[in-house]
């Protein structure tokens, strides 16, 4: 048996529901390029065990059978094919037990991803990334302890060249991994862990104003759209007047008319196309 074989990886091992009681794994890069030398990681599984490259895998999930070697146990030199697609490794016990097994995908182009290592809670990130853009391709804000995604957005743009994703951080700070994935299959194609901290953005506005006044709000932060300026009754939790957010320096700038009516409302600078509320002042309008 060889020890060399043709392969790479994708998402986590599933261990077979007729394979026997052992804690069996195969760890690895997330995915490679064509003609790419890699090792993985093989344990838990038993003497004699194998482990067999199939490929390219459909939707249906059917494939033919590559290559076989020993894997009894430890690390294992691969290299991927030349054909870009979705392959499979498939740890095998001498017996024919399926142990575990592992997607991965090469890829049609070299795939990279870059972000900074840390965003503001609820803030707006920039991906910059190479890959395949292809149809129903995403990039995903994954919280590692539940596997839970948590945000994403559509990977759109040109095969290959750089492209840049916008996607939002989750509210809850935390170590979280930002993922490409592919839409053919859903195969995980890179993964880079990012830390969300607390926002640097913050809202500054008049606490007291006459009625009826016009007075400025500004909103110290990344702008986006769809934001805008509102000033809340709390009683009835409505918008009595609202301002769309212009770009100024550090932010942006909302002219605001206060309600004629005297008393205590609220200021939010508000994403109206997620309802996100990302600041909230006290406001007194006296007579």
């Amino acid at each position: 048996m060889i020890r060399t074989l043709l392969l790479p990886i994708c998402v986590a091992a599933v261990l077979s529901a007729s394979a026997p009681a052992v804690a069996a794994s195969i760890e690895g890069p997330w995915s490679v390029d064509p003609g790419q030398t890699i090792e993985m990681t093989v344990s838990g599984g038993v003497a004699g065990a194998r482990l067999e490259f199939w490929g390219p895998v459909t939707r249906d999930g059917h494939g033919s059978l590559l290559a076989s070697g020993d894997a009894t146990g430890g690390r294992v030199p691969v290299t991927a094919p030349d054909r870009p697609g979705s392959y499979e490794l498939r740890y095998v016990s001498p017996s024919g037990a399926l142990l575990a097994r592992r997607e991965f995908e090469v890829a049609a182009v070299p795939m990279r991803l870059w972000m900074p290592e840390q965003m503001g809670a609820g803030t707006l990130g920039t991906v910059r990334w190479h890959g395949p853009a292809g149809p129903g391709d995403m990039i995903q804000i994954v919280d590692p302890a539940s596997g839970a995604v948590v945000s994403e957005a559509a990977a759109e743009g040109a095969p290959g060249a750089e492209n840049t994703t916008m996607i939002r951080a989750p509210m809850a700070i935390g170590n979280y991994h930002l993922r490409y994935v592919g839409g053919a299959r859903g195969s995980v194609l890179r993964v880079l862990p990012v830390q969300v901290g607390p926002s640097r953005s913050w809202m500054r506005a008049p606490a007291h104003v006459g009625s009826g006044d016009s007075f400025d709000a500004r909103w110290y932060g990344f702008p986006e759209p769809g934001q805008v300026f509102q000033i809340v009754d709390p009683s009835t939790g409505t918008a009595v007047a609202t301002a769309q957010g212009q770009p100024a320096d550090s932010g942006v700038l909302g002219r605001l008319t206060a309600p004629r009516r005297a008393g205590s409302y609220r200021i939010r600078f508000v994403d109206t196309d997620t309802g996100q509320v990302h600041s909230d002042l006290p406001l007194h309008v006296g007579n």
